[in-house]
């Protein structure tokens, strides 16, 4: 690997903090929709509904380590064959992306946990690929398993239909000069009233999550810090506007909370800016765009405070999935061909009308004479 380059995210923090502009992202717009199976199979999009859970749940009621989901590094297959399949034209977006890299890069504003994703940009798209770090389960982080179990328990829970397949919502939106389309798994749909089953569009998307009970005031400073921080930065990102929160004591529901995502903010007492932390991830996605060329593969690392971006040699084996499929370089190919194609008839049309003019003009003058 070779090291391109280096951003500092203490540098970004203190000049975003000291000049105090203010940004948005635009409101998401949903343009596909698919559901998919643990093979990368596709489906038809159909979101599972939700369904109140009653306190005092157990959330690790038939616990065991090795029933612990595990989320695995992914390629962008799914996403990449939903574009396909519509015909959609990434050569005008400047990023195509899981959520997940997405939370990783602006959650820095606030986090140092280390994370990687790969990187490949074609002509002057860059695709991201999720890397997860995975760790082998061990009785020595049963703690940590019990709340990733409890997480994945109170979801199953939530959604009125066990189903094996996971939503998810390709959106387009844009930060500052910066178009993105951004793929992200929704949990369910809150039913209005009135409406029959399966009705529901974005604004009706529900984002389940987990949370300790809190109990003192450090435990509230923690939850309005990081995890409300978390909780909106996740939903913000993909337009979800409502998050339900399990509140639990030794993993056993003692509440439920319906929060507004655009509201969290608000709760926080300014321990955090969402201005600040949306300029904070659009200066380093702008860190990615200066520092990549066009036909080549990257890995971005974050081991705080530093991000470095390294160049991968083309013959350099990777353990992790190919970011783009075969199909999809081929779809590339073929759009660009049919560009080509369609300039070139458009240059040829432009030219025989040029050409009929002056004819025209040539005989009126003559016509004149």
């Amino acid at each position: 690997m070779n090291k391109i380059n280096t951003l500092n995210v203490n540098l970004i923090r203190n000049t975003i903090r000291k000049n105090n502009t203010k940004t948005t992202i635009s409101q998401p717009t949903e343009i596909f929709s698919y559901c998919y199976d643990n093979n990368g199979n596709v489906y038809q999009a159909k979101l599972n509904k939700f369904k109140s859970v009653p306190i005092n749940s157990n959330l690790i009621e038939g616990f065991e380590v090795s029933k612990v989901k595990f989320e695995t590094s992914s390629s962008l297959k799914c996403v990449l064959d939903t574009l396909i399949k519509n015909q959609f034209n990434s050569s005008k977006v400047n990023f195509v992306t899981y959520r997940n890299n997405l939370n990783k890069i602006f959650g820095s504003f606030m986090s140092n946990d280390k994370w990687e994703m790969d990187i490949e940009k074609i002509d002057e798209t860059i695709y991201l690929g999720v890397i997860l770090d995975q760790e082998p389960p061990s009785s020595d982080n049963e703690l940590h398993y019990k709340s990733i179990y409890a997480g994945y328990k109170f979801e199953d829970l939530s959604r009125q239909i066990d189903s094996p397949y996971q939503y998810c919502s390709i959106s387009r939106t844009k930060l500052l000069k910066n178009e993105i389309i951004l793929a992200s798994e929704i949990d369910c749909y809150k039913q209005k009233e009135n409406l029959k089953d399966g009705v529901y569009n974005m604004d009706d998307y529900v984002e389940l999550k987990t949370c300790k009970e809190i109990v003192d005031h450090k435990g509230a400073f923690v939850y309005k810090k990081f995890k409300l921080f978390k909780f909106w930065l996740q939903s913000y990102l993909a337009g979800v506007r409502k998050i339900v929160v399990a509140m639990h004591s030794d993993f056993v529901i003692k509440s439920v909370k319906e929060l507004n995502t655009l509201e969290i903010p608000s709760l926080t007492k300014d321990i955090w800016k969402p201005d600040h932390c949306l300029l904070h991830g659009n200066e380093i996605l702008e860190f990615i765009k200066t520092n990549t060329q066009p036909n080549h593969k990257y890995l971005l690392q974050f081991n705080h405070p530093d991000i470095n971006l390294y160049q991968l040699s083309p013959e350099q084996p990777q353990n992790q999935p190919s970011i783009l499929t075969n199909e999809y370089l081929q779809y590339l190919k073929d759009q660009t061909s049919n560009n080509v194609n369609n300039n070139d008839k458009k240059r040829k049309l432009e030219e025989d009308l040029v050409s009929n003019d002056n004819i025209k003009r040539e005989k009126l003058t003559g016509q004149e004479h």
